[in-house]
């Protein structure tokens, strides 16, 4: 459900209702109304950025309010240079990722389930690896993904995005999109991001 945050200080006199949704939702979006002759003005409520609001709240709130650790995120990410990045591996079979920023569909490439001493293993092992990044549509693929990666992180870091999700699908999820995915993560590594994984169907 959503929350509602009572923020009562002096200087503070606003609500901030969050918006369903764990910290990476909360980390951008809220909803405040403002205090008018001691009444909320629910009419006035609008669409926020809490980077700017909850900084301004910071003495209402205690330490172990749950609030709080939504300031830390904020304080972390907007002092940051850096992207949040999440690499999530998926099969098309269970659907896309619905907290995805960006969706890379793999499915073209050579398919190691239909090779025989290749087909048990993931995208992980060094074999199922080697044989979807020896194909050549395979490697214009990374450069053209790369390529454009490097075009939008430092835009998305410019217009103030924090948290970026990429997901990467395949018909199982557990051979080309694992092995386009760590790629990628690879890549943002280098590129000096927060980057983790996930390999939502590995075990499907």
């Amino acid at each position: 459900a959503n929350g509602r945050l009572h923020l009562a200080q002096a200087g503070c006199q606003q609500q901030v209702g969050f918006r369903n949704g764990g910290p990476r939702e909360l980390g951008h979006r809220a909803s405040i109304g403002g205090k008018v002759g001691g009444r909320s003005a629910v009419t006035q409520r609008q669409d926020v950025d809490v980077m700017t609001v909850l900084p301004q709240c910071r003495g209402a709130l205690q330490e172990h309010h749950p609030a709080a650790r939504v300031l830390h995120l904020v304080d972390q990410h907007r002092d940051s240079k850096r992207l949040a990045a999440l690499l999530i591996a998926f099969s098309y079979k269970y659907g896309v990722p619905p907290e995805s920023d960006l969706v890379f569909d793999v499915r073209f490439l050579p398919n190691p389930h239909y090779v025989q001493d290749l087909s048990t293993y993931t995208g992980n092992d060094k074999r199922v690896r080697d044989f979807v990044l020896g194909k050549p549509e395979t490697q214009e693929l990374l450069e053209k993904l790369k390529s454009l990666l490097s075009f939008l992180v430092p835009r998305y870091l410019a217009e103030g995005k924090a948290y970026l999700t990429i997901s990467v699908g395949c018909t199982g999820g557990r051979h080309r999109s694992i092995v386009v995915a760590n790629v990628l993560k690879e890549f943002l590594d280098e590129l000096g991001q927060d980057v983790k994984i996930r390999y939502r169907d590995i075990e499907r």
